[in-house]
């Protein structure tokens, strides 16, 4: 079989691939007062987790819409926006509840850590908070809002696919995606001589369109021409599959151990590192993949709630980051596994019950009304 086998677009292992991309995050996330530096050199570098996330919305996007316009000839942009909007608005407007009464809160009773600038809802609310994070050079107070930056920059990456393929040429939609990229370059090669910041430099699309255009080059070449799978096929053989898997996962986790003059180069590791990213997918998707984490796996199903995983799990360390201080914990490894342990699962069985009572509802309406 040399054609690609889904259902409704649900490739195998890539449910699996946005778990391990949060966990990436979450121990990023695990604050330092632990004192234990092998663990804080191992979960540095976590930031290239919502990297993987862009990759993978790139690919996955741009594979529905290249199916679509291939098709059909046209895309329907009203159907995708709002399919788009069930899916992320809910659980991103809750999130931005519990940010304004998360700030409102702890500067009352003097609760909590009460730092960066304080939100302004018209960035909030109009998924331009990562555009104030940058004027403002700072975080904004408040979990989970500093987290909500990667939101924006999907929600503009939506906005900006559903743009090119509504007027862009099915044919041309490749050079327009490798133009996009020298974009990125050229911005971030200049980017210094205007923008002066010291912390906020990188979290606006511009900067991320290697992620993005990279893992959609890879949907647009299996979606052009049937024969391009088979080609990828020959490339990715069983026999090096394995290989290629750990190789791209060891550097997905152990970034931090390269130089600092290759991750801290803002020009070419982007494209590197997303690069990386999309062998990586392509090895799980082709119908030659010899080793796939099927979605109705544990893994598979904890990815499936990663987009709940994400929004939540900085309230859940912040809240257990307080108790632990309170209870004046020793900084040890037991208590940093107690912590993990508690953080991860408290966060999981609240992803599971939004995706099931809040999010599910959603997702339901938006498969009745914008399903075909």
């Amino acid at each position: 079989m040399n054609s690609l086998d889904t259902t409704n677009s649900k490739f195998d292992t890539l449910d699996a691939l946005r778990f391990f991309a949060f966990f990436r995050i979450f121990l990023l996330h695990i604050p330092d007062f632990f004192n234990i530096p092998f663990f804080d050199k191992i979960k540095n570098g976590g930031g290239i987790g919502v990297d993987f996330f862009f990759v993978l919305s790139g690919f996955l996007i741009t594979y529905l819409l290249a199916k679509e316009k291939s098709t059909t000839g046209a895309v329907n942009a009203k159907r995708f926006m709002m399919r788009r909007i069930f899916r992320i608005w809910p659980l991103y407007y809750l999130g931005v509840c519990m940010a304004y009464a998360n700030v409102t809160i702890s500067r009352h009773y003097a609760f909590g850590i009460n730092s960066g600038y304080m939100p302004n809802i018209l960035f909030s609310a109009t998924f331009t908070e990562n555009i104030k994070m940058i004027i403002e050079d700072n975080f904004p107070n408040g979990a989970p809002l500093r987290v909500f930056w990667s939101l924006c920059v999907e929600e503009q990456f939506y906005i900006l696919w559903i743009i090119l393929f509504k007027t862009i040429k099915f044919k041309h939609l490749s050079k327009v995606l490798v133009l996009l990229i020298a974009t990125a370059w050229c911005y971030r090669i200049i980017s210094p001589s205007f923008l002066h910041n010291t912390m906020m430099t990188d979290l606006d699309l511009i900067s991320k369109l290697d992620y993005f255009c990279i893992g959609g080059l890879l949907a647009l070449y299996i979606v052009t021409d049937a024969a391009n799978v088979k080609k990828l096929q020959s490339f990715f053989i069983p026999r090096i599959q394995l290989p290629i898997i750990c190789l791209c996962f060891f550097f997905f986790y152990f970034v931090q151990i390269l130089p600092n003059s290759i991750i801290n180069n803002p020009v070419y590791f982007p494209t590197l590192s997303a690069t990386i990213f999309t062998v990586l997918i392509a090895c799980f998707i082709l119908p030659s993949a010899k080793y796939r984490i099927p979605n109705n796996s544990f893994i598979g199903k904890w990815g499936n709630i990663s987009y709940g995983l994400y929004v939540y799990h900085t309230p859940v360390i912040l809240v257990l980051m307080v108790l632990f201080k309170a209870l004046h914990w020793q900084t040890s490894w037991f208590s940093l596994t107690v912590f993990i342990l508690f953080s991860f699962f408290i966060t999981l069985i609240i992803s599971y019950l939004s995706y099931k009572f809040i999010e599910k509802p959603f997702l339901n309406l938006r498969n009745k009304y914008f399903f075909k």
